[in-house]
């Protein structure tokens, strides 16, 4: 069971799957006309793969495995396997791409050049990375996060952006910085290992805790000022269990705790508020 599980955290099948819950449930609150079994949705999953195999694996040679702990453990040990996953989803990501309009793939040049250069040594002598810049990798993720699975199916869809999918953007962009916080806290020790200025290192961990919460309620104001009374419970009920998950968030909390538990908030999300809308 634990083998599994492990397979299935550190493959990065599951924040993928994540991925494509956020995007499908973009899919379902703007009515897009765009099939949730599609070359979009595929190319989603398939490129959050790459993106987060490239990343652990890199982040191998940089990270001591006593920082690391046991993601990295697992990583080690399947590391030789996520490369032929890496190499696979590749290949898909390249099918899948050739399905969608070159309006589309213009769109995409912006998001997968700042998702590389997040994960890939390129800046100055000692190779750093987008992530390795002060203050600016939880930014980096919220906004491609935000664009990818708002954006992006709504680009793809040839609809025009107003004011709902504006919020919606922004909306987004608010969850995925909330829920990116206690990572930040959780790579407290390797951050400061490798001299990298995150909001934890620079206020702490109890302000880095309560920039959550405030982030959390102007996120449930604007899923509020966005959706209206109709769709409150699902988002209200997420709110509720990240209210949780935050307060639990420490350095010592076990890595399941992060990549199983929070990033799961993404699934929990999508799957309230789509039984929501099945009553």
């Amino acid at each position: 069971m634990i083998k599994c599980l492990n397979i299935l955290l550190y493959s990065n099948i599951y924040i993928a799957c994540c991925a494509v819950a956020m995007t499908l449930q973009t899919i379902l609150l703007l009515q897009l006309n765009q099939a949730w079994l599609s070359p979009l949705v595929g190319l989603v999953f398939c490129a959050t793969l790459i993106v987060y195999a490239l990343h652990r694996l890199i982040s191998l040679s940089k990270i001591s495995s006593k920082l690391g702990g046991t993601r990295f453990e697992q990583i080690a040990l399947y590391q030789n396997s996520l490369k032929w996953l890496l190499f696979v989803a590749l290949l898909l990501a390249a099918a899948f791409a050739y399905f969608l309009s070159p309006g589309v793939h213009l769109i995409l040049v912006p998001a997968a050049c700042i998702s590389f250069a997040y994960v890939l040594p390129f800046i100055g002598t000692h190779k750093k990375r987008l992530r390795d810049i002060a203050y600016l990798k939880i930014f980096l993720i919220a906004f491609v996060w935000s664009f990818v699975t708002v954006a992006l199916p709504i680009i793809n869809a040839e609809q025009t952006f107003g004011r709902q999918e504006f919020l919606m953007l922004l909306e987004r962009f608010l969850f995925i910085f909330t829920i990116t916080l206690p990572f930040d806290i959780r790579d407290l020790a390797i951050d400061n290992s490798n001299a990298v200025r995150t909001i934890p290192t620079l206020i702490g961990t109890a302000a880095t805790l309560n920039l959550g919460y405030i982030s959390l309620f102007a996120w449930l104001a604007l899923v509020l000022f966005t959706y209206g009374i109709t769709l409150f419970v699902p988002f209200c009920l997420t709110a509720s269990i990240c209210f949780f998950l935050l307060r639990k968030s420490t350095t010592h909390q076990h890595d399941y705790f992060f990549t199983a538990g929070v990033d799961g908030l993404m699934l929990i999300q999508f799957l309230l508020v789509y039984g929501w809308l099945l009553t």
